[in-house]
């Protein structure tokens, strides 16, 4: 059989595979699919940028660095930067992972230490069984790739309830330690040498062996081999804590250490000179090369914790990690560098430094330090188990810096400019690799607008955020300051992002601001926890005049007893205050309580007992009414799940959502411009549903999208698309950092065509037509049908809606064609009208040709078509129209031969 396939069918092939290639697929779009064209720099480069941040990552064990820069990590970890990887990663220099790194499903159990060989391949040794699906106990070589070396097998390595912890190499030998007995049932106590495939070297035979286990070993130049570890004796000669072996496995007699070292060894170093620097428990000692110990050295600085790793710099000073938070009653948390002498670099200073241990410290080629452990912190800042440090002891916080809003960041505040343009607000410190803090301008295409400069931005983040008329922006929150400016809890930006100093709250909040209203006089409406403002008192609920001064012809009383957190403002000027209130200005109010605009309480609306939990949103519809969303599964003692609807005196509205599950927590909803309502329901699925103004389910809307965090802030576009922010990071199993774009509907179509001096975009009866004059760019007034009969020749367009989403067809160069034989006259009736339900057509003169009849709803909706045959003498045609069928309103009647039509109005009571 032979196929044949045409050139634009070879050329969409070719475009999906292209498509594919930069990460995109080719799909039908549909409403509630997540668009991929926003923000294209979040390619997943970076994941999510939190390191080793999930539950189940509990620390770096090792790291090891490579001579491009690349960083080799090990530990007890499943994830980096959300992608999977157990127990090892190979990290890019600028903190991305090395994708080329190919580890499977990774170890089993836990690797403890690591070795980066001359010729790039990688050995790790530790508490594991196998790798990636290869049996290879306690230790195995890894090609640079990331895949097992075949080459190197162990046998049965490490004896049952052994693992290795510390491996060296010397020309083509590796030395082990660890805690172990037999190594491929051979045994020996806690050390073996390897051949270069992994069997035992028998020439290295240290007799018994040590009596505890060994945590560090280390080789020298002339290939003598140093042990650290808990032990007290070797092969029946004492050596505490720390001996030298000769190559063959014997003692070396000429290094004795006799008492010098105390406690634990858990790493050594050697300097230039050969000396051994020694981490013990709570110590670190330099040791003579005869193991005596080095007077020139501080060897008694106390460690108020225990020290895991040292690491020697190039200048001879010493980089220690552990556990502890002191030395000799000096802070340093965590990390040190001591100098040659041993005392403390002070230049050095980690006065806040970790919040949990350091494990594991590597040096790169631009002599910055990695570091590896427990913590979670540095300096207060968020740090996913691992951090680059510069040798000033700051942090370089470029490092898995990411791309969207990476790392431990979410966006609670999204509003949308007339042109488009994205402000989004919340916890970040940085976007697509910029430094920017708490609040940004994104183009409308979800890329950065750089015209947009806040300067250091907030010093936190803010509860709420609104744009004015004039497009400054409002943020309020417990933040302190914008762009080093002091502003406490309130503050007005200019549209460049600059401060707008002519906005002064003076002192400002004394405590959170949680939701804001702007009036159309420009007066600004607040609510949260607060209880003075510029010293002046105000019970969580206040009204601020244009130029940040407290209005004080607001006057609410007493005010709220408890916090105020969502506001609405009425057509009326009337506001609608929802919180976690039941009292306000003495009245019991639960919840909900509705003011006049002077700040008193309106007593005509009331919820009487309310809700049996607390309110998370709310939206306030022209007629007064309120939809509310929370954590709640009944009002006044009646079911409403997580959704409800009241009546503008407080009473329960009939509305009720038919969730797709029975949920009571709705932390969002949101009203898009076609009325339609979406809601973000937190289940263990996180998705957007859409409902009809019944409550209904809307099924063109594609639920199947799942985030793997929340949403916080939901926003529309003009083009009906839909910018989401929240806590996620990726949507559908595609990455995208804390914001993205959803398709909000589906553009309709727009094709012009012409019938003799007629114009038909198409007979869609719920779509909105508006013709235009394509010459001056114009609408042409009234004619908003999918029809239109021009006056005169010309060009011509139209745009056809579908709520938000658009489409405005090409221009159609249009000529009045000449006109044959009778038509249709000027002179039409309709009459009566208004009419209720029957009526007549009325034409001047006889018609002996047949005339079409079409009656739309001023909307475009069909209703009637039929076609009369003749029309005799001035007669008339008579409809009459099934009242049930027919709603109440304005309809168009289209009188149409076969070369014009006449367009009249009726109205149906």
């Amino acid at each position: 059989m032979v196929f044949f396939i045409s050139k634009a069918s070879i050329f969409i092939i070719i475009l999906c595979i292209l498509n594919f290639i930069i990460g995109n697929f080719c799909y039908a779009q549909n409403p509630g699919q997540y668009d991929p064209s926003f923000n294209l720099i979040d390619d997943g480069t970076y994941g999510d940028g939190k390191g080793f941040s999930s539950v189940w990552n509990t620390e770096v064990k090792s790291i090891a660095v490579q001579p491009d820069g690349k960083v080799v990590a090990i530990g007890d970890f499943t994830t980096y930067n959300g992608e999977p990887s157990r127990g090892i990663v190979r990290i890019n220099s600028d903190g991305s992972i090395d994708k080329s790194f190919n580890v499977g499903s990774g170890f089993n159990l836990s690797p403890m230490c690591i070795k980066i060989l001359m010729d790039g391949k990688i050995l790790v040794g530790g508490n594991f069984t196998s790798y990636n699906g290869v049996y290879r106990p306690k230790i195995i070589r890894l090609n640079s790739d990331g895949t097992p070396d075949i080459s190197f097998n162990p046998g049965s390595g490490a004896d049952n309830g052994g693992y290795i912890l510390s491996v060296d190499l010397f020309e083509s030998k590796i030395i082990v330690g660890g805690f172990f007995n037999s190594f491929n049932g051979v045994a020996r106590n806690h050390i073996c040498k390897l051949n270069e495939d992994g069997t035992i070297d028998e020439t290295f035979d240290p007799g018994y062996g040590f009596d505890a286990a060994v945590y560090a070993v280390l080789v020298h130049d002339d290939g003598k081999i140093l042990a650290g570890g808990g032990f007290e004796d070797i092969n029946g000669i004492e050596r505490r804590k720390i001996v030298r072996l000769n190559s063959n496995g014997t003692v070396d007699l000429g290094f004795d250490p006799g008492l010098n070292i105390e406690t634990a060894v858990r790493d050594m170093v050697l300097t230039g000179e050969g000396k051994i620097v020694v981490g013990m428990l709570n110590g670190v000692r330099r040791l003579n090369t005869d193991g005596s110990l080095d007077t020139g050295y501080l060897n008694e600085a106390e460690f108020d914790g225990y020290i895991h790793k040292l690491l020697l710099l190039s200048d001879q000073r010493l980089v220690v990690g552990g556990e502890f938070d002191s030395i000799d009653g000096i802070s340093c948390k965590k990390l040190a560098v001591l100098n040659t002498d041993g005392t403390i670099d002070t230049s050095f200073d980690l006065t806040k430094g970790f919040d949990n241990s350091v494990y594991a410290i590597g040096q790169q080629v631009d002599g910055d330090l990695m570091v590896g452990g427990t913590f979670s912190l540095f300096d207060e800042t968020r740090v996913g188990r691992i951090a680059r440090l510069r040798l000033n002891a700051t942090l370089d916080d470029y490092f898995n810096i990411g791309t969207g809003f990476a790392g431990y960041a979410s966006i609670g505040q999204i509003c949308i400019q007339r042109d488009d343009k994205i402000v989004a607000s919340g916890q970040f410190t940085s976007f697509n690799g910029v430094k920017v803090n708490n609040i940004i301008r994104l183009n409308s295409d979800g890329s950065l607008d750089p015209s947009f400069n806040p300067g250091a931005g907030l010093d936190l983040p803010p509860y709420c955020m609104v744009l004015q008329e004039d497009e400054k922006i409002l943020v309020a929150g417990l933040f302190n300051s914008y762009n080093g400016y002091p502003r406490k809890g309130i503050a007005r930006l200019n549209p460049d992002g600059s401060l707008d100093e002519t906005f002064n709250p003076g002192s400002g909040f004394d405590y959170v601001v949680q939701c804001m209203v702007v009036q159309p006089d420009g007066k600004v409406i607040v609510g949260g926890y607060f209880t003075e403002y510029n010293g002046a008192p105000v019970n969580r609920i206040a009204r601020l005049n244009t130029d940040g001064t407290l209005d004080l012809s607001f006057n609410p009383g007493e005010g709220s007893n408890d916090g105020v957190r969502l506001l609405g403002l009425l057509k009326d000027g009337k506001i609608i205050a929802a919180g976690s209130f039941t009292e306000f200005d003495g009245h019991p109010r639960k919840q909900l309580v509705r003011l006049t605009s002077n700040g008193n309480i309106d007593l005509s609306f009331s919820v009487d007992q309310g809700f049996n939990g607390y309110l998370h949103d709310m939206i306030v519809e022209d007629d007064g009414k309120i939809i509310v969303s929370g954590y709640f599964d009944r009002f006044n003692n009646i079911s409403r799940h997580g959704v409800a609807k009241l009546n503008a005196n407080g009473t329960l509205n009939s509305f009720d959502l038919r969730l797709p599950i029975q949920q009571s927590f709705v932390p969002i909803i949101f009203r898009q411009s076609d009325n339609k309502l979406l809601i973000y329901v937190l289940s263990s699925n996180i998705f957007l549903s859409r409902y009809n103004l019944n409550g209904g389910l809307d099924n063109s809307y594609d639920m199947s999208a799942r985030f793997n965090g929340t949403i916080e802030a939901i926003a529309e576009q003009s083009d009906g698309k839909l910018i989401i922010g929240g806590s996620f990071s990726k949507i559908d199993n595609i990455w995208r950092n804390k914001i993205a774009r959803i398709i909000g509907c589906l553009d309709p179509e727009a094709t012009i065509t012409q019938s003799g001096n007629e114009l038909h975009a198409g007979i869609r009866g719920d779509l909105q037509y508006q013709w235009i004059d394509c010459n001056t760019n114009d609408v042409i007034q009234d004619e908003k049908m999918a029809s239109f009969t021009p006056s005169s020749s010309g060009s011509y367009t139209v745009k056809v809606s579908d709520g938000a989403c658009f489409k405005v067809a090409d221009c159609y160069n249009f000529s009045i064609t000449s006109v044959l034989g009778e038509t249709i006259d000027d002179f039409i009736l309709v009459y009566p009208n208004p009419s209720h339900g029957e009526f007549k057509i009325v034409f001047s003169n006889s018609r002996n040709y047949p005339v079409e009849i079409t009656i739309n709803s001023i909307q475009g909706a069909h209703f009637f078509k039929q076609v009369y045959d003749s029309v005799f003498d001035r007669g008339n045609i008579t409809i009459s129209l099934p009242s049930a069928e027919w709603p109440k309103g304005v309809y168009v009647v289209k009188i149409s031969d076969t070369v014009t039509s006449r367009f009249k109005k009726i109205i149906i009571r």
